[in-house]
Order: structure tokens, then C-alpha cells, then sequence
């Protein structure tokens, strides 16, 4: 009878594990007592845990894999798969994840699908996760309590893989060449990662990380909009050498870069990539052709850029860029509203080839000293209002309209030059301005004049068959033109 006991257990303990327990004989011929509850049992590439606490130690030879794992409902499991082979968890695979405690997974490779360990909220301890290929949507999201992450052997990262994993301080992603939207959105406690061989990080993939304090991106070919959006602990430098493509707001807080190495291929900076970047002092910027709004906005640290090769500013691009004093924009078109508003330490810039000049541009630049303006064709409201160091000679023979306060108290022009093409000048567009002003044609011809354009009266010359004649601003409400002197 003995021997027969003996056999039944051997033989279901081949196929699965049982709890023993032994009731204490009250004789020498009391029976033994066998629990036949079975650890784990599994399905169809199922696995189903039974044991609500302490490690329970699979072992999947001889069966098909294991895609579906149902934890018990309540208490505190550490589940050891590392004797299992063909692991390959499905979306939504892991039921009742918040009895998980530790995971050991298999010493041969796996994956883990969507949501595979969504809200394992008690998940502190992860094993053989290196051996992991792939990661994907909302994998690990909201599992508060892991702090660190090997995912060496991982080739992609899905969206929302690792959102809400507040307590994860590091990951090591050295073979990932993909990371998706929104992947680590809100992680607070990252300091570090491996993005050694990330080709793409998608759209908000570090948003809110407040605690990475460097990054790898020198593989990096394209970075989407707000990728590193909040990421207020970052310094030192961001290597973006082989990065063809940074889409908006890419790097938007980034409060403590200093420089940015982009790659030949990065023509377009696209809007607030690097606004309220508060220590940005270089930027390699030589072969955009266009940056768009806000790209620089509060850039404090900003002393001077290379935009050769720009052809468009956008709105606000440079506003509030402080220390920035040197802009080189010889090719430059089209200058779009406040891109420069709030530049006091601007010396110089390059518009020679500048066609369209937008509202507010330059106000309130009072060191600006000269520009060139000789294509210009259109200049905005308040462009250069109060840039009161603005001297010498200013050539607007291609201009063919100037809003309002356009020049406004820009009193230490010495000349105005006014062209054939010339059709409107805006209210006190000149106003305060006492420099020599010399029109192409005769002023009062085919020229449409706001109030006070000239306001007070000054005095204007224009060359009439080599006749030089004189005249006088009058502002009254019955006239705003120019009368012609004796």
C-alpha cells in the first residue's frame, strides 16, 4: 500500500507541482494526508498560479509555450519562469496583476505584448528581462514600485510601454533603435538610460522625465514633437550629429543644455524645439534653411547663431533671447512677427536679402545699430519701435509699404531714403524721427500717409528733373502731406 502512494505521487509530481502536508499520526498506522491543490497548473498556453503567496517555480518542458498567465486574485506571488521555454505573453496576458510581487523570466528569448504587465503595482523585482526582443504598448505601465530595467536585448519599445513608472530610476535600452509615443511620459525618477542605438523617439516618449541628467542621441535620425519636453534636469550637451528630423517642441524646457550638435542633415528646426532652453549658449545652425516659432524663445544664454543659409524666421523665433548679440542672415527672406522682440544686447544682423519684415520684429532692441534693408519690400507694425541706436543711412528705395509705428523713436537716423515703389506709410510710422528723408518721386504722388506719419513737422527732398525740391510734413487733420516749400 506503501509503494502504491509512493508511485501516484511520483507520478503526478512529473507534471505538476503539489503542496504537501502531513497530518501528525496519532498511531504508526494513520494515513498520510496528500492536499491535491495544485501551485500551478497549466492550460492550453495557459498558466494559472493557485498559490496566493511565497515563489512559485514553473517548469514548461515538453509543452507548446506560454502566452496567458492568470495570477490569483489576492496576496503576494514571486513567479519563477526562468526553467520555462517559448514565453511570448499576449496582449492583456497577465490577469490580476497586482498579486505579482517578482518575476523571473526565461534565460532564452521572449516578448511581452501590450499591456502584458499593465498596473502590476506590487511588481518590485524583474529577472532575465534582458533576454526580453520586444516591448510593447502600456507593457509595464503604472508598475509604480520597479527601479530599474535591463531591456539590453530589446529592439523596440512600444507606446506608453513605461508611462507612470514613477519609482524607475534606471534602463538600459543599449540595443533600441525605437521608442515609442509617450514610452516613458511622467517617469519622475529616470536619471539614466541607454539610448545608445535609438534611431527614433517618438512624441512625448521623456515628457515630464524631471530627473534624466544626460542622454546618448548620437544615432538618433528622428526626434518627434515634445519628445524631451519638461526634461528639467538635462545638461551638459545633446549630440543630435546623425539626427535628420526634430519635430515641434522636441526639447521645449530643456533648462539646462548648454550646446547642441546638430547633424548636416537638420535643415528645419521646427517650433519651440529648444524655447525656454535657459542655458543654451551654442548651436551648430549653419544649414537650416528655416526655423519656425518660439524655435529659441527665452534662450537666455544665447550670445550669437549661424543662420547663413536660413531663408525664413518664424514668429517669437528669438524673442526674449537677452545676451544674444550676433545673428547672421544674409540670405534671409522673410522675418515673421516678434522674432527678434526683446533682443536689448543685438548689435548687428544681415537682412540684406530680406524681402518682408513682420510686426514688432526688433522692438524694443535699443543696441541695434544698422541694418540693411535695401530689398526690403514690406515693413510691419512697431518692426523696429524704440531702437534708438539705430544711426546712419536707411535705405528703403524697394519698400512699398511701412505700418504704423514702425519706426517709431528711432531718433538717431541721420537719412531716409524713399523709392518709386513706395505706396503707404502708417500712423507715426517715423514718428520722433528728424533725419534727412529723400523721396524717388514726388512725395505727394500715388503715396497714401497716415496721421502723424512724420509727426512733428520735418522737412523732405525730392530731386525733380534735377531740380532739388523741398518740402514740409504737415500733419493737420485737413492735410497729412507734404507741402512744398518756397
Amino acid at each position: 500500500m506503501r509503494k502504491q502512494k509512493a508511485a501516484l505521487f511520483a507520478d503526478w509530481t512529473l507534471s505538476v507541482d503539489y503542496a504537501i502536508a502531513k497530518r501528525a499520526p496519532k498511531n504508526p498506522d494513520s494515513d498520510l494526508f496528500i492536499d491535491l491543490t495544485p501551485l500551478w497548473q497549466i492550460k492550453p498556453n495557459e498558466l494559472v498560479v493557485n498559490q496566493t503567496s511565497g515563489t512559485v517555480s514553473v517548469n514548461s518542458a515538453g509543452r507548446s509555450g506560454i502566452t496567458q498567465i492568470t495570477m490569483p486574485a489576492s496576496g503576494s506571488v514571486a513567479l519563477d519562469l526562468s526553467q520555462t521555454t517559448n514565453v511570448a505573453i499576449a496582449n492583456n496576458g497577465v490577469t490580476n496583476t497586482a498579486s505579482l510581487s517578482a518575476v523571473a523570466f526565461p534565460q532564452s528569448s521572449f516578448t511581452l505584448g501590450n499591456s502584458a504587465l499593465k498596473d502590476s503595482t506590487n511588481l518590485s523585482t524583474i529577472v532575465n528581462l534582458s533576454n526580453c526582443t520586444s516591448v510593447g504598448s502600456e507593457t509595464f505601465s503604472d508598475c509604480t514600485s520597479v527601479a530599474s530595467l535591463d531591456l539590453s536585448g530589446c529592439a523596440s519599445v512600444g507606446n506608453s510601454a513605461f508611462s507612470g513608472c514613477t519609482g524607475l530610476t534606471g534602463v538600459n535600452l543599449a540595443n533600441c533603435t525605437s521608442v515609442g509615443q509617450s514610452a516613458f511620459d511622467g517617469c519622475t525618477g529616470i536619471k539614466t538610460i541607454n539610448l545608445s542605438s535609438c534611431t527614433s523617439v517618438g512624441e512625448f516618449a521623456f515628457d515630464g522625465c524631471t530627473s534624466i541628467e544626460s542622454l546618448n542621441l548620437s544615432n538618433c535620425v528622428t526626434i518627434k514633437k515634445m519628445a524631451f519636453r519638461n526634461c528639467t534636469s538635462l545638461s551638459g550637451s545633446i549630440n543630435l550629429s546623425n539626427c535628420t528630423s526634430i519635430n515641434q517642441d522636441a526639447f521645449d524646457g530643456y533648462s539646462n543644455i548648454q550646446t547642441v550638435m546638430l547633424g548636416n542633415g537638420v535643415t528645419t528646426i521646427p517650433p519651440a524645439a529648444f524655447r525656454n532652453c535657459v542655458k543654451l549658449e551654442s548651436i551648430n545652425s549653419s544649414n537650416c534653411t528655416s526655423i519656425g516659432d518660439q524655435a529659441f524663445f527665452g534662450c537666455t544664454k544665447l550670445v550669437s547663431i549661424d543662420l547663413t543659409n536660413c531663408q525664413t524666421i518664424g514668429r517669437n523665433t528669438f524673442d526674449s533671447c537677452s545676451k544674444l548679440k550676433n545673428v547672421e542672415l544674409s540670405n534671409c527672406t522673410f522675418v515673421d512677427n516678434r522674432a527678434f522682440r526683446y533682443c536689448g544686447e543685438l548689435e548687428s544682423i544681415n537682412l540684406s536679402k530680406c524681402t518682408r519684415i513682420g510686426d514688432k520684429v526688433f522692438q524694443y532692441c535699443g543696441k541695434l545699430a544698422s541694418v540693411d534693408l535695401s530689398n526690403c519690400t514690406s515693413i510691419g507694425y512697431m518692426a523696429f519701435y524704440n531702437c534708438d541706436a539705430l544711426s546712419g543711412e536707411l535705405n528703403l528705395s524697394k519698400c512699398v509699404t511701412i505700418a504704423d509705428n514702425a519706426f517709431h523713436y528711432c531718433g538717431n537716423l541721420s537719412k531716409v531714403i524713399f523709392g518709386n515703389p513706395l505706396s503707404e506709410i502708417g500712423d507715426k510710422s517715423f514718428y520722433g524721427v528728424v533725419a534727412e528723408k529723400i523721396f524717388s518721386k514726388d512725395p505727394n504722388s500715388g503715396i497714401t500717409y497716415n496721421q502723424w506719419a512724420f509727426r512733428p513737422n520735418y522737412i523732405a527732398t525730392w530731386n525733380d528733373s534735377d531740380t532739388v525740391r523741398t518740402y514740409k510734413w504737415d500733419d493737420t487733420v485737413t492735410s497729412n502731406n507734404w507741402v512744398l516749400q518756397p
